[in-house]
């Protein structure tokens, strides 16, 4: 669908959704949504609230987590860590 969007879409023109990165990272397995968005919308916010960062570290997305730190984002909390704790991340 990535592609697709590419393709069929002047990105520079869209308006993206201002809550998409949560959408990411809350609803989709690995990176790759999350790379995309950073390459094609460069000034997306790179701040996440909580609730998909602890659905995020409940699913075990390990790799997410990782990328979300490496990129700077912050808040990550002790409920984050115990979340992540029961999935055994």
């Amino acid at each position: 669908m990535l592609q697709w969007l590419e393709r069929n879409l002047v990105l520079s023109s869209y308006e993206f959704e201002p809550d998409l990165m949560d959408i990411a990272v809350a609803y989709t397995k690995g990176v790759e949504v999350m790379e995309w968005l950073l390459l094609h919308h460069a000034d997306i916010e790179l701040h996440v609230s909580a609730w998909p960062l602890r659905l995020a570290a409940y699913n075990g997305e390990l790799d997410k987590m990782k990328w979300l730190h490496d990129h700077g984002v912050r808040g990550f909390s002790c409920t984050t860590a115990d979340d992540a704790g029961i999935r055994r991340c």
